[in-house]
């Protein structure tokens, strides 16, 4: 209740994103690094545009680069009653205790989380995915191997047919080029989408295996 007179804020602190805030506002709990908002405030409004341009079916099997406090995986099985199974990988150890402790994003027979670098996980990985989301940032910026052509080309290596990946790629986004290497080395494998000024701030991609 005393939310929606003043915040009510915890600072963590985390070895790869600084402090990290989980703020009670107005009766909701977020979660907050510095400069972005990491899961619950604005990331919950760029979902819900985003899922106006792509899918998930009930039963796929999705995989997260980059778990945050879990709200992707709150999102789809909220909008979509999603039962299917869901792999998160996070680097920040700090960031899954407080998707488990704080968001109740816990492991069990539908969702395995690995704390483990994104890169390295794709790379080795043996299975494949319906669905992929990649939201790794770093406060509020994407690591620059995160728009390589190596990383994408893995990604597209583990899509399923017919399957798709949304693709969180920035804040306030100022160089395209990087967005554009991918939709390059992509193109003519993929069924592509870009969409910008998403919640005024973010540039979304969207892709579908052909």
């Amino acid at each position: 209740m005393l939310s929606f007179l003043w915040p009510i804020t915890q600072k963590v602190a985390s070895e790869i994103n600084g402090d990290v805030e989980i703020t009670w506002y107005q009766g909701k709990k977020l979660l907050d690094t510095k400069n972005a908002n990491f899961s619950y405030g604005s990331l919950d409004l760029i979902l819900e545009e985003a899922f106006k341009y792509t899918h998930i079916k009930q039963k796929d099997t999705v995989l997260i680069l980059g778990l945050g406090g879990g709200n992707f995986i709150k999102k789809i099985q909220q909008d979509f009653l999603h039962t299917g199974k869901i792999t998160a990988v996070e680097l920040d150890k700090e960031i899954i205790r407080i998707a488990k402790d704080e968001f109740g994003i816990n492991t069990n027979d539908k969702i395995e989380i690995f704390h483990q670098d994104a890169a390295k996980f794709i790379k080795n990985t043996k299975n494949t995915y319906d669905f992929i989301f990649v939201d790794i940032f770093v406060d509020n910026l994407v690591p620059d191997f995160f728009y390589s052509t190596v990383f994408w080309n893995s990604i597209y290596s583990v899509l399923k047919p017919k399957g798709r990946f949304l693709f969180n790629a920035g804040i306030l986004l100022k160089n395209s080029t990087k967005l554009d290497l991918i939709v390059q080395s992509l193109d003519k494998k993929m069924i592509l989408f870009k969409k910008e000024g998403i919640n005024k701030t973010n540039t979304l991609l969207f892709g579908e295996k052909s």
